[in-house]
């Protein structure tokens, strides 16, 4: 099968583009950042989506605009929207034209929102309530997604996510790895109850890998995590065992590093510290028998020996 990904230089689109070509299908890898590109400087004419998707029958779409200052910025939605939405909202209608077999989409539980009732897990019937400019893009793309493929030949699989880990993380997972490993100070997170969804690169490439291959997954939203949420306590100690570092966790009330993290600019960081985003049981996945391979356990022992063998 021949597929194109979006996004094959980053974290997900690198390792699934090259887990993909190792099952001897035919990938054409392909950066977002030379398509934006032509948006950015108006010669939208020279982007020939025809020939970039000739022959191709499966499109994965790992590409977006994520982590940024502006992320809570209105001023700054419609730069998102570009990146995240219109951009794929024209390979979509490509896509579509040409009769294209299938496009898989990797979008993100934050369309709920930032974080859910501690008792109330996020399900496929919840509503949609984005909050900041990348969440609003996926979301707009997810609508836009599902109506031009809607009574076509061109199915659509949407995929949401929440935090992925593994070899070669990025951004505030890696942060999070380098916090622990040079922290010699006990963490005030004892207080903290919480549930947050995460998941293992390895179980998304294989979920994807069976979306692929089963004609159930057609026409379909799911939720992917592993399989249990987990707290910030617990994937704290569960980091720290994976890192071979002995930590203290001190209990301190929650309130006051919550306004002193605000008072400094860093309520988002507060949100996904401290407060719940999870997902439910009611998340599609029973509809393809799919079993996932790997356990949050199997995961950070796996992260936590990449990142000791990179950085020391």
């Amino acid at each position: 099968m021949k597929i194109l990904i979006t996004g094959s230089n980053g974290f997900i689109g690198k390792r699934l583009s090259d887990f993909l070509d190792n099952q001897g299908h035919e990938i054409v890898r392909l950066s977002w950042r030379t398509v934006i590109t032509f948006y950015q400087t108006n010669q939208l004419s020279k982007l020939d989506w025809k020939s970039k998707l000739k022959d191709v029958d499966l499109v994965i779409h790992c590409a977006a605009k994520v982590h940024s200052r502006d992320l809570f910025n209105p001023k700054e939605y419609l730069n998102y929207e570009l990146i995240n939405t219109r951009s794929f909202i024209d390979l979509v209608k490509c896509a579509k034209e040409i009769h294209l077999k299938k496009i898989i989409f990797l979008s993100t539980i934050k369309v709920f929102g930032e974080y859910c009732e501690l008792n109330k897990p996020i399900d496929l019937s919840s509503s949609i309530n984005p909050k900041d400019n990348y969440s609003k893009s996926k979301a707009k793309s997810e609508t836009e997604l599902i109506r031009i493929c809607s009574g076509s030949d061109t199915k659509y699989i949407i995929i949401r996510l929440p935090l992925v880990y593994g070899k070669d993380v990025r951004a505030n997972f890696l942060k999070l790895l380098k916090t622990v490993f040079v922290n010699k100070i006990p963490f005030p997170i004892g207080s903290v109850n919480n549930l947050r969804s995460i998941l293992y690169l390895e179980n998304l490439i294989n979920f994807v890998n069976e979306s692929i291959q089963n004609p159930k997954a057609n026409n379909q939203i799911f939720h992917l995590a592993d399989k249990k949420p987990v707290s910030l306590p617990f994937l704290i100690r569960l980091i720290a065992s994976g890192l071979n570092k002995k930590i203290n966790i001190l209990f301190f009330p929650v309130i006051f590093i919550r306004i002193f993290l605000y008072l400094i600019g860093k309520k988002s960081t507060s949100q996904s510290l401290f407060l719940s985003l999870y997902f439910g049981e009611n998340n599609n996945l029973s509809r393809i028998n799919w079993k996932q391979p790997y356990n949050s356990k199997d995961g950070i022992i796996a992260t936590c020996n990449w990142f000791l063998e990179k950085y020391l």
